[in-house]
C-alpha cells in the first residue's frame, strides 16, 4: 500500500481524536455532579495563594440561615437516606449530551449552581476582601452537600489518574461566556487558566484539601483551536516563558483583558475572570490528535512511512513467521541464562518473550490472571540486555505500577522514567535522573559457574524425562506406558509365560495392535472350542474343508469301517481254517494271507517230515545233497550209454593230466603216456572213443565230476532218508521234485523264522498235505484289505494327516483301535472346523513370527483370555528389558540421586534469576551516562542543579531526549501523556509494549507506535473494551477510517494477522471456584487452573450472599440502599477480622458505589478502629471501591460484589443490570468475576434460577445468571474431582496399591489445563486432601520446560496448600513393595501434619534475592578515560652515517616501528623520532628527502599505508581518539592529528553528549585530543571535519544540534 494511501487512512483515523466540539468540557463547560463551583473567590488571589505559595486550601460551605459564615467541611456524617430523598425528585438538563446517570447525593447540584451569581468585583471597591485572602474556598451548598460532592470529586479523579494515567482534575479560573451565533440563545463557558491540582485527606476525620499538584499550569489549547478554526480568533498566550517559576507567572489581570480584547467584536462574549469552578477538564486528546499530525514530524519520520503504522493500516503481518513452534521443548533452543530471566517464567509466558526477543510485532492473549506483568518484566529485562530502549504504555496506572514495583524487586527500577499519573511532574523527573546518576556500580558475584551446573542438571533430569517418556524403538510406546502396563498384567495374572520378544523387537505399537487381536481371536476361538489338542482332529494340516470334502469323507469312512467289519470276519475264517489264532491288526491278516497262499502254493509234501529243526539250522547240507545228486543223475545220463558200470569207480586223473597236456599236440601218436591214457579209456568205453581231445576230456571230466559229487552225496545221504520220506529213492530219486519240495520247505522254515508266516502252517500242511483249495479265499481277503488300505490313505489325505499323522500309523494299529478311529472321525467329522480353523490362526501367528504362541495355545490350560495377557505381558516385558538397555538413564537411576537433581535444579534455577537481575543491573549502570559528559547530559547536568525555573519536561525530551533515555532506557508512560511529554522525533524506541490493549482505543496507540520501531501488545480480547471517558464530537469518513470498526489497539493487531502468544498459566485465584466461571463460559477450558487443596481456611472462594428485602431503586436514585450498606458492614467486619488480606468493593455502577462509598464513611467515623486497614495496612494493594468498569487490572485478595440492580419495590426483578445489558457486556463481566486471590463474596437481592431470561437475553446477563447459580451452589459443568481415569497405566497400578492399603484416591484432580496425578482424600474432612502424589508419567512429560517441570508447577500447588510426594516408575518396577510403604508413610505423616494445624513447609525452598551492593557513587561516575598518546622511542643509532646516508631500506624499516605504535602519525612526527634516534635537532632537506625516499619505499614494499601526509600500519587499524595532554605544546598541531582521528573525536564527542551544537561537538572532540583551546585555526580544521561527516551522512544535524545518524 502507497504513503499516500496510509497517510489518508491516517489522517481518517486521527479525526476519532479531535475534540473541539461541545462534549469537550474545555470548550462547553457545564456544572455538574463531578464540579463544584467556588464563590465569591478571587483568582488572581487564588493563584497567588495555592499555585503560586503552593499551600493547601480547603473548603467552606455555605452559611446555613441565621449564621454569618460557614466552617470548613469534609468530615460531616450524611445521611444517605435524606440525601436520596432529596436526589428523587431533582434532574439534570440533558439537551446537549447525555451525561451518566446521577447518584443520589449529586444529583440536585446543578439546580442550585445554575442560579448562582458571578460577581464582577470586590466588596469594598480596590480593596481584597479577607475572606479572599485566606485558604478557604468558598461553595454555595451546604454542608452534607459539599461533602458529597467533593467525596465524589476525589473519586473520580483518582479513577481518572488509574484508569487513563493522568490528573485531569483543575481548578479553573475564569471563563469566557461565548455563543455559537449571534442567534444562539444558549450561553456557552469555557475555563481559560487551569491549575493541575489534587484533592487529599489522610482520613475519614480529617477535611478535604486542595493542593498544587506540580504540574504546568494550563492555558485552553482546546479552545484556543476552536476560537481560531471557528472564529479566526487568536487566543492570547498566558505564559511566555515555558520555563518561568511559579512565583514568576505574571498576574492573572493582564491576561483576562488581553482575552476580553480578543473576543470584544463578538456580540454577548465576556471574560468573567472571577467564575472559578473545581472539575475535570481533558485536553489529552487535542494533544494527541496534534501529535499525528503529519507536519509536526522530521521528514524522514513521517507517520505515514512508519513500518509498523504502515503495517496496521495496509497489508498487515501476515509474513511475520512465528520463532518457536506451538509444541517446541524449549530445553532444546535455549540454554540456562541466554535469556535473562528475572521472573519466574512459564513456557507460555517464556515462549512470548522468545517471539519479543526476536523482533516480532506481536499479540500476547493474557487472561486474568496468567501473569502477564511477570511477562512483561521479563520481556522487558531481555530487551534491556539486548541495549534496546523500550516504551511500555498502559493507560491504568495500576497496570504501569505493578510493572515498576516488579522491576524495583528485580533491581531494573533504575531503568525506568516513569511520566504517568502523579509521577510525571517535572521536578520528580529531574530529581529521578539525578538519583539514578549518582547510584554507584552494582557490585554481584558472576554467576557463570552456576549457569554451567543449571545446565548440566537441567540437561541430566530432561534426559531421564525423555528416557521415561520416549517412544521404545519402533513401538511408539513410552516406558512409562509400558512399564504400567507390564506391572499391570503381572499383578493381576501370575505366572504368565514370557514368550521371545525377538520377533517383536521391530514392531510399531499399530504392528501389536493389529496381532494381539488375532491372538484375542485365537483366544476366543479357545474359549469356544477348548484346547486345540484336545479336538479329534488335532494334527490336521487343513486350513480348508468344504462340504464336499466332508461329504467324502464321511462316505469313506463309512465304508473304510465296512471294509473292515467283513475283511476281519474273512480273515478270522480262514485263520480258524489254519488253525491260527484270529487277526488282531492288518498285518496279522497279511500273515493269514502269506500263510495260507503259502500252503496252497506248496508242492507234493507226501512223507516230507516238515517238523524237522533242520530245514532251518542245515538248509545248505539239504541243498548241497540235492544238488550232488542231481549231478549224479545229469552225469549217468550223459555218459551210461558210452561207460561200462566200473568206468564210474575208476580213477582216471593220471590220464586226464596226459590228455590235457599232449592232446592237442601234433605229435601226440608219438607219446606212449598220450596213447596209454586212451587206450585205457577206450577199455572202459562200450564205444569207441571220440576221436577230438576235447570229447574225450569231457568223457573224463563227466566220470571225475560223478565221483566228486558221489562223495558229496554219501556225506548227506543220511538227511535224505530222514526228510523226504517216501519220496527218498536215494541215487535213484526224483532230483528236480526233491529239489522244488526241498526249496519250498527251506524258504517254508525261513519265513517262519522271521516271523512272516506263523509256526502253525507245519502243523495244517502236515495235516492237509494238499492246500490248494486255500487259494479263492486268499484273493477275496487280500482285495479287502488293500481296499481297507486304500480308503484309508484316502481318508488321512483328506483329513491332512498324511504329513503329521501318516496312513501307515493308522494301519499298523489294531484293528479294534481302527475300527474306533474310524469310528471317532466318523461321528465327530463336523468338528473338524474348529481344528481347521486353529490351523488357520496358527498359520497366521507363526508367518507373523509367533510360533511360540501358536504351538503354547494348542496345549493352553490356563483361562483363554490369559493368552492375550501372555502375549501383552511377553510384549511389555521385552519393551521395559529393551528400553532399559538401550537408556542409561533409566539402567542408573537412582531415587535419592534424582531427588538431589531436582532439588539442586531448583536452587540453581531460582539462583539463575538473581544472577540476570544483577547481570542486568551492572549492565545498565556500565552502559549509562554520566553527569559529566558534553551535549545533551550538559542539559540535564543543568536542570539537576536547579533549584526552579525547571525546564517542563517536553522541552527537556526535546532537547536532552536521548540523554535521559540513556539514562532511563524505559519509560513508562499513557497514551496522553506520549502525546504532552514527547516531541515528535526527538525520542525514539526499539520496542513499544502495551498491556491492558483492550482497552487502549486503536488510534489512542498511533502516537506511541510512531516511537518504536516494534509492537508488543499485551491484552485480553475477553476483558474490557476502551471505556470512552472524553467521547468525540466530529463524524468521520467510515470508509477510510480503518479504526472505526476496531474498538481497541488488541483488536487491530489481531486483525492484520500478528503473530500471537496465548498465556495459559493462572496463577492469581488460591481456590479454583474463582476462576471457574470465566475459564468455562469465556476461555472455552483453555487456562491451566491449579486446584486447591481445601486446606488453606483463607482461601474461601465463591459465595453468595442473598438480601431479598434490599430492594432496587430504579425509578429514583438507582442504587440499592440496603445491599450497599450491608456491604459496607461487610467490609468493616474484614477489616477487623481480617486486616491481613487485602480487600475491594465493585459495583455495578458508579451510583451503586457511590453509596457504597457513603455507607462506609458513616461506619469508618463511628469505628476508626480500623482504620488502618484502609489507609496503610495494604500499600501495593489498597483497599478501594470502584464501579465495574473501572476494575480491570486490579487484583486483591477478597473481592465483595454489589450487583445493585434486581428485585425492585414491585418486587419483580428488573433485567436490567447496566452495561451487562450492552454489547461486550460478559466482557465487563469476566473481569470483574476474575479479580480475587482467595475469596469473593457477591452480594445480591436474587439468585441465579429466579433470573428468567428469554432467547434476546445479552452474552452478559447470561453468564451473570450463571456466575449466580454458581456462587450459591457451585454446581457447574466443571467437576473438581473429574472421574477421570489416571493418565497412564503406571499410575493405575500406584492407584490400586494404595486403594488395597485402604486410602481413598481420587486420580486426575483438578478443573482445567492441569490435573494432579492422584490426591489421597482426607477420611476425617470430605472435599480436603491430604497428599498430592505424582508419579513420572504423561504429565510430567508434557511440560514444555524442566522449569515448569520440576519446580514451577509444584511451587504453585504448593502455594495452595499441597503437599507432595513423587513415585518413579524405575523404583516402582525395581521394589513395588518398598516405595508402596514410601508412600503410606507419606500419607501418614502428611495427616498428622493436618491435625496438628502445622503449616505445611514447601519442599521448594525459595532463594533469597540477590543482595546487590554499590559502590561509592563518587568513585564510579568519571566517564572513562580516553587513551593517552603514546610517542615512539626508537633506540639510539649505532652507526656513523647521518639520516641520510642510511640505506633506504634500513630506514623504511625504522619508519614501520614508529608507525606500528603512532600510526596514524603524521610523517614531519616520523621525522621527529627519527631525528631523536640520531641525535639530530633540525631537519634539513636532505634528511626530508631520504625520509620521504624512505616512505616511498615502505609504501612499494608493503610496511605501512601513507595517505595524505599520514602513515598507518599495513593493514590498517582500528582509528581511535588518542589525548597530547601530555606532550609538548610543540608538538600539540592540530596538522599533525589525522582525518580519521578528528572524525572519531567528533563520533565519540557527539554519541557521548547523544546530540550538540556545533561549538560544543568541537569543544568536546578538542578535550578528547588533549587540546587546551580551541584556536581559530583548530576550531576550523575540526569544523570541516564536522562538514564532512555531515556530508558524507555519518551525522545529521536536526534543530541546529549534531546527531549520530
Amino acid at each position: 500500500m502507497s504513503h499516500a494511501e496510509i497517510k489518508k487512512k491516517l489522517a481518517s483515523s486521527r479525526k476519532d481524536l479531535l475534540d473541539i466540539g461541545l462534549r469537550n468540557t474545555m470548550i462547553n463547560f457545564r456544572s455538574g455532579p463531578r464540579s463544584l463551583a467556588i464563590v465569591d473567590e478571587r483568582s488572581e488571589q487564588i493563584l497567588q495563594l495555592l499555585y503560586r505559595q503552593n499551600k493547601a486550601m480547603t473548603f467552606v460551605p455555605a452559611p446555613e440561615k441565621g449564621t454569618k459564615g460557614g466552617k470548613e467541611t469534609g468530615n460531616s456524617i450524611v445521611r444517605t437516606d435524606s440525601a436520596q430523598d432529596t436526589a428523587a425528585g431533582s434532574g439534570e438538563d440533558r439537551e446537549e449530551v447525555d451525561a451518566p446517570a446521577q447518584d443520589a447525593a449529586t444529583i440536585a447540584l446543578v439546580e442550585e449552581l445554575d442560579g448562582a451569581d458571578w460577581p464582577d468585583e470586590d466588596v469594598a471597591g480596590g480593596d481584597i476582601a479577607r475572606q479572599h485572602t485566606d485558604t478557604k474556598l468558598q461553595t454555595i451548598l451546604s454542608e452534607e452537600r459539599l461533602f458529597l460532592s467533593l467525596l465524589k470529586i476525589h473519586t473520580e479523579a483518582q479513577t481518572f489518574i488509574q484508569e487513563q494515567g493522568v490528573n485531569i482534575l483543575f481548578l479553573a479560573l475564569g471563563f469566557l461566556h461565548w455563543y455559537e451565533a449571534e442567534s444562539s440563545d444558549k450561553l456557552r463557558k469555557a475555563p481559560l487558566l487551569l491549575v493541575p491540582v489534587e484533592l487529599s485527606r489522610t482520613g475519614t476525620r480529617d477535611v478535604f484539601r486542595l493542593r498544587y499538584s506540580d504540574d504546568d499550569l494550563i492555558q485552553n489549547l482546546s479552545l484556543a483551536a476552536k476560537l481560531k478554526t471557528d472564529f479566526a480568533l487568536d487566543l492570547p498566550q498566558y505564559m511566555a516563558d515555558a520555563n518561568a517559576d511559579a512565583s514568576e507567572m505574571p498576574g492573572t489581570e493582564s491576561f483576562y483583558e488581553a482575552v476580553s480584547g480578543c473576543v470584544s467584536k463578538q456580540p454577548r462574549w465576556k471574560v468573567v475572570p472571577d467564575e472559578i469552578h473545581l472539575g475535570f477538564f481533558s485536553f489529552g486528546k487535542f494533544l494527541m490528535f496534534n501529535d499525528l499530525d503529519e507536519a509536526v514530524w522530521p521528514e524522514d519520520k513521517r507517520p505515514s512511512e512508519h513500518p509498523v503504522l504502515g503495517r496496521l493500516l495496509g497489508e498487515g503481518f501476515s509474513n511475520e513467521a512465528a520463532f518457536v513452534a506451538e509444541d517446541t521443548h524449549l530445553d532444546t533452543i535455549i540454554e540456562p541464562g541466554e535469556v535473562r530471566f528475572v521472573r519466574d517464567a512459564d513456557s507460555s509466558q517464556t515462549m512470548a518473550i522468545l517471539e519479543a526477543r526476536e523482533g516480532r510485532n506481536l499479540v500476547i492473549q493474557g487472561p486474568p490472571g496468567t501473569g502477564k506483568s511477570q511477562t512483561i518484566t521479563n520481556i522487558i529485562a531481555e530487551l534491556l540486555a539486548s541495549s534496546k530502549k523500550v516504551l511500555f504504555v498502559a493507560e491504568k496506572m495500576a497496570a504501569l505500577e505493578v510493572v515498576k514495583r516488579r522491576l524495583d524487586e528485580c533491581h531494573l527500577g533504575d531503568a525506568v522514567l516513569e511520566l504517568h499519573s502523579h509521577k510525571a511532574t517535572k521536578q520528580s523527573v529531574v530529581r529521578e535522573l539525578e538519583r539514578t546518576l549518582q547510584q554507584g556500580r552494582p557490585l554481584a558475584a558472576d554467576g557463570t559457574d552456576d549457569l554451567a551446573a543449571l545446565k548440566e542438571v537441567r540437561n541430566e533430569l530432561n534426559a531421564y524425562c525423555e528416557a521415561v517418556n520416549t517412544a521404545i524403538g519402533a513401538s511408539t510406546i513410552p516406558f512409562i506406558t509400558a512399564l504400567g502396563h507390564y506391572l499391570r498384567i503381572k499383578r493381576k495374572h501370575e505366572s504368565l509365560p514370557v514368550w521371545s520378544f525377538e520377533p517383536m523387537k521391530a514392531w510399531s505399537q499399530r504392528d501389536h495392535t493389529r496381532i494381539r487381536e488375532k491372538v484375542a481371536e485365537l483366544a476366543h476361538h479357545l474359549r469356544e472350542n477348548g484346547r486345540p489338542s484336545l479336538n479329534t482332529f488335532y494334527g490336521t494340516a487343513c486350513t480348508t474343508f468344504s462340504p464336499v470334502e466332508q461329504t467324502r469323507v464321511t462316505e469313506e469312512l463309512k465304508h473304510a469301517i465296512t471294509v473292515l467289519s467283513r475283511l476281519l470276519e474273512s480273515a478270522g475264517q480262514l485263520a480258524a481254517h489254519l488253525g491260527l489264532e484270529r487277526p488282531a491288526t492288518l498285518q496279522d491278516v497279511d500273515v493269514i494271507c502269506r500263510t495260507a497262499r503259502r500252503a496252497a502254493e506248496a508242492p507234493p509234501l507226501i512223507g516230507v517230515r516238515l517238523d524237522s529243526a533242520v530245514w532251518q539250522t542245515g538248509p545248505e547240507s539239504i541243498r548241497a545233497l540235492v544238488a550232488a545228486g542231481r549231478m549224479m543223475a545229469s552225469a549217468r545220463s550223459a555218459h551210461d550209454g558210452m561207460l561200462i558200470e566200473q568206468a564210474w569207480e575208476q580213477d582216471l586223473l593220471t590220464e586226464r593230466q596226459h590228455l590235457a597236456q599232449l592232446g592237442e599236440k601234433w605229435w601226440r601218436v608219438f607219446s606212449g603216456a598220450y596213447r596209454r591214457a586212451r587206450a585205457r579209456l577206450q577199455g572202459l568205453c562200450k564205444k569207441p572213443l571220440p576221436k577230438d581231445n576235447a570229447s574225450t576230456l569231457a568223457l573224463v571230466d563227466g566220470i571225475l565230476g560223478y565221483q566228486l559229487s558221489r562223495r558229496t552225496y554219501d556225506q548227506h545221504l543220511a538227511l535224505g532218508e530222514a526228510l523226504f520220506g517216501a519220496q527218498w529213492m536215494g541215487e535213484r530219486s526224483d532230483w528236480d521234485v526233491l529239489g522244488r519240495s526241498s526249496e519250498w520247505v527251506i524258504g517254508l522254515h525261513d519265513d517262519m523264522g522271521k516271523g512272516q508266516l506263523p509256526a502253525g502252517i507245519v502243523g495244517f500242511l502236515a495235516g492237509h498235505p494238499d492246500a490248494g483249495s486255500l487259494g479263492t479265499s486268499i484273493g477275496a481277503i487280500h482285495a479287502a484289505a488293500s481296499d481297507l488300505r486304500a480308503r484309508v490313505t484316502t481318508i488321512i489325505d483328506l483329513l491332512g494327516f498324511a504329513r503329521n499323522r501318516p496312513a501307515s500309523t493308522l494301519l499298523d494299529s489294531p484293528c479294534a483301535e481302527l475300527r474306533e478311529q474310524l469310528s471317532t472321525w466318523l461321528e465327530a467329522v463336523p468338528t473338524i472346523y474348529e481344528t481347521i480353523r486353529f490351523n488357520a490362526l496358527h498359520d497366521e501367528l507363526a508367518a507373523l513370527g509367533l510360533p511360540e504362541v501358536a504351538q503354547a495355545a494348542a496345549d493352553w490350560e490356563r483361562d483363554a483370555d490369559d493368552l492375550v495377557h501372555a502375549f501383552d505381558y511377553s510384549w511389555y516385558a521385552g519393551l521395559v528389558a529393551q528400553a532399559y538397555g538401550a537408556s542409561p538413564a533409566l539402567a542408573r537411576f537412582d531415587r535419592i540421586k534424582q531427588a538431589h537433581l531436582i532439588d539442586r535444579f531448583r536452587h540453581l534455577d531460582q539462583l539463575s534469576l538473581g544472577h540476570a537481575q544483577a547481570g542486568l543491573a551492572k549492565r545498565i549502570w556500565e552502559i549509562q551516562p554520566r553527569l559529566s559528559d558534553p551535549g545533551e547530559m550538559a542539559v540535564v547536568r543543568n536542570e539537576a542543579n536547579k533549584k526552579r525555573r525547571l525546564m517542563p519536561i517536553r522541552q527537556l525530551m526535546e532537547q536532552a531526549g536521548r540523554a535521559v533515555q540513556a539514562i532511563k532506557p524505559v519509560f513508562m508512560m499513557s497514551p496522553m501523556s506520549i502525546a504532552s511529554f514527547l516531541p515528535p522525533g526527538k525520542v525514539e524506541f526499539d520496542v513499544v509494549i502495551f498491556d491492558e490493549a483492550s482497552q487502549v482505543k486503536a488510534v489512542d496507540a498511533f502516537g506511541a507506535l510512531l516511537r518504536g520501531r516494534q509492537a508488543i501488545v499485551v491484552g485480553d480480547t475477553r476483558q474490557m473494551p476502551p471505556t470512552d471517558f472524553f467521547g468525540r464530537d466530529v463524524e468521520v469518513d467510515e470508509e477510510d477510517n480503518v479504526t472505526a470498526d476496531i474498538e481497541s489497539v488488541l483488536s487491530l493487531f489481531r486483525a492484520r494477522g500478528a503473530q500471537e502468544r496465548y498465556l495459559s498459566w493462572h496463577y492469581r485465584s488460591r481456590h479454583e471456584s474463582l476462576i471457574a466461571v470465566s475459564n468455562v463460559e469465556f476461555y472455552e477450558r483453555r487456562l491451566t487452573i491449579f486446584p486447591s487443596s481445601g486446606t488453606n481456611a483463607l482461601a474461601t472462594g465463591l459465595e453468595m450472599v442473598c438480601l431479598p428485602h434490599a430492594l432496587y431503586d430504579r425509578g429514583r436514585t438507582r442504587t440499592n440502599r440496603e445491599e450497599a450498606r450491608a456491604v459496607a458492614q461487610a467490609v468493616m467486619d474484614h477489616a477487623t477480622t481480617h486486616p491481613g488480606l487485602s480487600l475491594g468493593v465493585v459495583a455495578f455502577s458508579v451510583a451503586q458505589r457511590d453509596l457504597i462509598q457513603v455507607e462506609l464513611e458513616l461506619l469508618r467515623r463511628k469505628s476508626p478502629g480500623p482504620e488502618r486497614f484502609f489507609t496503610e495496612a495494604h500499600p501495593t494493594e489498597p483497599f478501594f471501591v470502584k464501579n465495574l468498569e473501572n476494575v480491570q487490572g486490579d487484583e486483591r485478595d477478597r473481592i465483595f460484589i454489589s450487583i445493585g440492580y434486581g428485585r425492585n419495590e414491585s418486587g419483580r426483578i428488573a433485567k436490567e443490570f447496566g452495561p451487562l445489558n450492552r454489547e461486550g457486556g460478559e466482557r465487563r463481566l469476566n473481569v470483574l468475576i476474575s479479580r480475587a486471590k482467595m475469596g469473593m463474596t457477591v452480594f445480591s437481592n436474587f439468585r441465579g434460577e429466579e433470573l428468567d431470561l428469554d432467547e434476546t437475553a445479552s452474552h452478559g446477563v447470561r453468564a451473570l445468571k450463571h456466575f449466580l447459580k454458581y456462587a450459591e451452589t457451585r454446581v457447574l459443568d466443571i467437576p473438581r474431582e473429574t472421574g477421570r481415569t489416571p493418565d497412564s497405566p503406571f499410575e493405575l497400578e500406584v492407584m490400586s496399591a494404595l486403594q488395597a492399603r485402604g486410602y481413598r484416591i481420587e486420580p486426575q484432580v483438578g478443573t482445567a489445563g492441569y490435573f494432579i496425578d492422584m490426591a489421597v482424600k482426607d477420611p476425617e474432612l470430605p472435599g480436603r486432601y491430604v497428599l498430592a502424589i505424582e508419579c513420572d508419567g504423561a504429565a510430567y512429560h508434557s511440560s514444555r520446560s524442566a522449569r515448569d517441570r520440576d519446580r514451577l508447577r509444584q511451587g504453585v500447588l504448593e502455594g495452595l496448600g499441597w503437599i507432595f510426594h513423587r513415585i518413579w516408575s524405575t523404583d516402582w518396577f525395581r521394589d513395588p513393595g518398598r516405595e508402596l510403604d514410601r508412600a503410606v508413610a507419606a500419607i501418614e505423616a502428611a495427616r498428622a501434619l493436618r491435625k496438628a494445624a502445622r503449616p505445611v513447609q514447601p519442599a521448594i525452598k525459595p532463594v533469597n534475592a540477590p543482595l546487590i551492593e554499590r559502590a561509592q557513587p563518587d568513585e564510579e561516575t568519571t566517564s572513562p578515560s580516553v587513551a593517552t598518546y603514546r610517542k615512539a622511542v626508537l633506540p639510539p643509532w649505532k652507526g656513523a652515517q647521518a639520516i641520510h646516508e642510511v640505506a633506504v631500506p634500513q630506514l623504511a624499516d625504522l619508519i614501520q616501528k614508529v608507525a606500528a605504535i603512532e600510526a596514524p602519525v603524521h610523517e614531519a612526527e616520523v621525522t621527529r623520532r627519527l631525528m631523536e634516534a640520531f641525535g639530530v635537532s633540525r631537519a634539513g632537506s636532505r634528511i626530508t628527502q631520504a625520509v620521504s625516499r624512505a616512505v616511498e619505499h615502505g609504501v612499494r614494499s608493503g610496511l605501512f599505508n601513507y595517505a595524505g601526509g599520514f602513515l598507518h600500519t599495513q593493514p590498517r587499524g582500528e582509528v581511535q581518539a588518542r589525548s597530547r595532554s601530555t606532550l609538548a605544546p610543540a608538538e600539540r598541531r592540530i596538522e599533525w592529528v589525522s582525518p580519521e582521528e578528528l572524525d572519531v573525536a567528533l563520533l565519540q564527542a557527539i554519541q557521548a553528549g547523544f546530540s550538540m551544537d556545533r561549538d560544543a561537538a568541537i569543544t568536546s572532540a578538542l578535550e578528547a585530543l588533549g587540546f587546551g583551546r580551541a584556536s581559530a585555526n583548530i576550531a576550523g580544521a575540526l569544523g570541516e571535519q564536522l562538514d564532512t561527516l555531515l556530508a558524507t551522512g555519518r551525522i545529521r544535524l536536526v534543530d541546529d544540534r549534531y546527531a549520530v545518524a
